[in-house]
């Protein structure tokens, strides 16, 4: 019996589309349920990769932090959509980093810095020179610049005892997203505010759905 695939223009990067009559809680059921069963299938040698990125003691504990100043054109969206001000975490400002680790006891723990693919953008470089400047961290920071490697890069990311990720950059979203499918919110930092003297995520065990609300359509939906 012959069968008939029907046909499919090829998709250009990332799309997502909607279903009428969905809530937010039964996207995000939806959503998690997915992004669990993937990560059942890791890419072939990213536990090996993991380890040589992590190095001779790969059960330490580490600290993640995305740069992506390139996606910081959408921080004023974003900012008049939530009210917040999320300046402090796209631009990853050493006060910010020490603040959050410090509350977090990772101070003394390395600190894995990632980028985008792509050529390094020398805003993503100035802000990475800026933390290995700061006295509290720069013994702590190990980077490599052209470091590509995408799955690698979100897996580092999932595991991380502690993530910084930007709040206008997709994959950030995305992380802190499969992040909390895994029971991980606490230790994920990407929408946060300030209280009082202190940096905190405003994402937690109450209102993660937050991180699939429809303000954040103007970034990857």
């Amino acid at each position: 019996m012959e069968i008939t695939v029907p046909h499919h223009p090829p998709v250009q990067g990332f799309f997502h589309f909607s279903v009428p009559g969905l809530d937010l809680t039964q996207i995000r059921n939806h959503r998690e349920t997915i992004l669990r069963q993937l990560l059942q299938y890791p890419a072939p040698g990213m536990c090996t990769n993991l380890e040589k990125r992590l190095g001779a003691q790969p059960t330490e504990k580490y600290t993640v932090i995305s740069f992506n100043f390139s996606a910081n054109i959408h921080l004023p969206k974003l900012d008049a959509a939530t009210k917040k001000d999320h300046t402090a975490a796209a631009e990853m400002q050493p006060d910010y980093v020490v603040n959050i680790l410090g509350r977090e006891g990772m101070l003394e723990q390395p600190i894995f810095p990632v980028f985008p693919p792509g050529p390094p953008n020398p805003a993503n470089v100035e802000a990475l020179m800026s933390l290995i400047k700061n006295p509290l961290l720069h013994d702590k920071i190990r980077y490599d610049l052209h470091a590509r490697n995408l799955e690698d890069y979100v897996y580092l990311a999932l595991l991380a005892d502690v993530y910084l990720g930007n709040p206008v950059d997709p994959l950030s979203i995305w992380i802190a997203r499969i992040r909390a499918a895994l029971n991980k919110k606490q230790g994920t930092y990407v929408l946060t505010e300030k209280q009082g003297d202190d940096w905190v995520s405003y994402v937690d065990n109450a209102n993660h759905l937050d991180l699939y609300d429809e303000k954040l359509d103007i970034l990857i939906g």
